[in-house]
C-alpha cells in the first residue's frame, strides 16, 4: 500500500533505494550492527483457510483486511474473522479474490473474480458491482484484477484484456479506455493493467507485462504507446517491472522466464528512447516500495525482500530467513505497512509479519585475538566529556604497527580517535594502562592498572603525561569526580 507520503515523495525515494542497489556503500568509521529483524509466519495453523495469501490494506480502525484465495479474512491482531460472506450472494461466489485497496473516504474496495465490493468497514455494509455489466460494449470478463487511486482519489479498475475503467465513489463507470490489440498477441485476452505510475502532469502510465506502455490522460484519452523493446538486450528477455528512476525517466527491468536475473534500462522521455549503455545495466529491480514510519524504505519484488536505512544507506536483505521460515521456495505478491511500522507480506506460503528495529548495542571498536600474546580491546572505563565525545580505555588497539590504549569516540558520526599514552617524567615504567579518564576544570585525569594517578594533556594523536603520583599501596579500581575541585579514588581491598 503506498502511502500519500511516498506518492508525493516517490521520485526522490526511489532513486534513493535503486542507488542503494547499484552502489557498494562506504563502510561507516563506527561499523554498525546489522538490523535485528523479527519474522512470525501466518498460516492455516493460525487460522487462514490456506497458505496463499494474495492481497492486504489496514483499515482506518487499524484492522487488516486479507485477501486469501476466494476468502475475505479481518485480523485483529490476534485472531482471524471470517468476512468473505460480504463479497457474496446466494447465486454467486467467489473464486478469487485479487486486490484489496483503501479509498479515500476510508471504504474498503475488493477486487475479486465477480468484479467488485466496496466494504463499510465500520458498520461492515457491503455492495457489490458486476463492472462489466454497467459497461454499453460488452467485456471478456467481468473479473477485476487491480484497483488504483489516483492522486485526484479517482478510482480506476483494471479487468481482463487490458480494459481500465474509471469509476465515481459509487463504483459507476465514467470512462473506459480499452488497450490497443498487438499484433500476434495471443495472450491479450488474459492480460490485465497491473501497474500503473502517475506523473506530476497527470499522466497514467499503464503497464501489462506485454513489452508495451500505453500512456493516457485522466480522461481516459490515450496519448501515445511506448514500445519497451530494448534491441540491445540479449534474447529471452522481457519488461517485468517498471519505476520513475532518480532522474525522472522511465526506469524498466527485464528477466528471463523463471530465473532471478534481470536487466535495467532507462527510458529517456525527453528523447523518447532509451539510453545507451546505462549506469547499472545489471542491477536487482526492487519492484514496489513502500516506506516506514522510521526511515526505512522496503522494497518487494517476487521473490526479494530489503529495506534500506536511508540515513546510514545500508541495505538489508531478509529474504533467505523469510524463505527458511517457509520452509519453501516462496513467491511474494502483495504488502502494507501497518501503523505500528509492521511490514505485512503476502506470499504463497503465508502472511508473514516482519518488523525491523536497532539492535540494542552497536560494535565501534573490536579487535580479534589471533593469539594469546595478542593486545586486545577490552573495554574498561567510559567517560562522557563536556561535548558529548565518550572516552574509553582499553587493553590496547594495534594499528598502523602502533598500540593505542585510548580512545575518542563521537557518538554521532561513529568516527573514532586512538590516542597513545606518554608519561614523560616518569622513567620507572615504559608503558602505562590506563583504568578510567575523568575531567576536572580543564584538566584530564586516569588512573591505572596499578597504583598511579595520571595527569594528561591531549596532543595530536597522544595523550602526554603532565605528571603522574603514586597515591596508593593497593590498585586503583575506580576514579570519579567529587566535586567542582576535587576528585576520588578507589584502591581494591588490602
Amino acid at each position: 500500500m503506498f502511502s500519500k507520503t511516498f506518492q508525493k515523495k516517490g521520485l526522490r525515494l526511489f532513486g534513493l533505494i535503486f542507488l542503494a542497489f547499484c552502489t557498494s556503500f562506504n563502510c561507516l568509521k563506527a561499523q554498525s550492527a546489522d538490523p535485528q529483524v523479527n519474522i512470525q509466519l501466518l498460516a492455516p495453523d493460525q487460522g487462514l483457510t490456506d497458505r496463499a495469501v494474495r492481497c492486504i490494506v489496514q483499515d482506518s480502525m487499524g484492522f487488516l483486511w486479507i485477501g486469501n484465495g476466494a476468502a475475505l479474512w479481518r485480523y485483529d491482531g490476534y485472531s482471524f474473522y471470517n468476512y468473505t460472506y460480504l463479497l457474496t450472494s446466494s447465486s454467486n461466489t467467489i473464486k478469487l479474490i485479487e486486490d484489496i485497496k483503501l479509498a479515500p473516504d476510508k471504504q474498503i474496495w475488493v477486487a475479486h473474480s465477480n468484479g467488485l465490493t466496496i466494504i463499510n468497514p465500520i458498520t461492515l455494509q457491503s455492495a457489490s458491482h458486476d463492472i462489466s455489466s454497467l459497461l454499453a460494449r460488452k467485456l471478456i470478463s467481468r473479473q477485476v484484477v487491480k484497483i488504483y487511486f489516483d492522486v485526484d482519489g479517482a478510482a480506476w479498475v483494471s479487468l481482463l484484456g487490458n480494459t481500465l475503467v474509471k469509476l465515481d465513489n459509487r463504483a459507476k463507470p465514467i470512462l473506459l479506455y480499452s488497450a490497443p490489440k498487438r499484433e500476434s498477441d495471443e495472450l491479450f485476452a488474459k492480460r490485465a493493467i497491473s501497474k500503473i505510475l502517475q506523473d506530476h502532469t497527470g499522466k497514467l502510465y499503464l503497464f501489462s507485462v506485454d513489452n508495451y506502455l500505453d500512456v493516457i490522460n485522466k480522461n481516459g484519452k490515450r496519448l501515445h504507446g511506448i514500445d519497451l523493446r530494448d534491441k540491445t538486450l540479449p534474447k529471452g528477455f522481457f519488461a517485468a517491472n517498471i519505476n520513475f528512476s532518480h532522474q525522472q525517466n522511465l526506469q524498466v527491468y527485464y528477466r528471463k522466464v523463471n530465473q532471478k536475473t534481470s536487466l535495467v534500462c532507462e527510458y529517456s522521455f525527453a528523447k523518447e528512447t532509451f539510453i545507451a549503455d546505462p549506469e547499472n545495466r545489471y542491477a536487482r529491480y526492487p519492484g514496489d516500495t513502500y516506506v516506514d514510519y522510521k526511515g526505512l524504505i522496503w522494497y518487494k519484488s517476487e521473490n526479494e525482500i530489503g529495506f534500506l536505512n536511508s540515513k546510514t544507506g545500508k541495505l538489508t536483505r531478509p529474504t533467505e530467513q523469510i524463505q527458511e521460515k517457509a520452509g519453501v521456495e516462496t513467491y511474494f505478491f502483495n504488502a502494507c505497512i501497518s501503523s505500528d511500522n509492521t511490514f505485512w507480506l503476502c506470499s504463497s506460503a503465508g502472511l508473514f509479519k516482519i518488523t525491523a528495529f536497532e539492535p540494542l548495542f552497536k560494535t565501534y571498536l573490536s579487535k580479534q585475538l589471533r593469539k594469546a600474546t595478542d593486545v586486545g580491546t577490552s573495554m574498561r572505563g567510559i567517560t562522557e566529556d563536556s561535548t558529548g565525545n565518550l572516552w574509553l580505555c582499553s587493553y590496547g588497539f594495534k594499528k598502523d604497527n602502533n598500540t593505542y590504549l585510548v580512545h575518542k569516540l563521537d557518538p554521532q558520526t561513529g568516527s573514532i580517535l586512538h590516542k597513545q599514552i606518554r608519561v614523560l617524567k616518569d622513567t620507572t615504567r615504559t608503558a602505562y594502562i590506563l583504568y578510567k579518564i575523568v575531567f576536572l576544570n580543564n584538566e584530564m585525569y586516569a588512573i591505572t592498572d596499578g597504583i598511579s594517578l595520571l595527569r594528561l594533556k591531549p596532543d595530536g594523536s597522544a595523550l602526554n603525561g603532565k605528571g603522574f603520583y603514586n597515591v596508593s599501596v593497593n590498585e586503583l579500581t575506580s576514579i570519579y569526580i567529587l566535586n567542582d575541585a576535587y576528585c576520588g579514588w578507589v584502591p581494591s581491598a588490602a
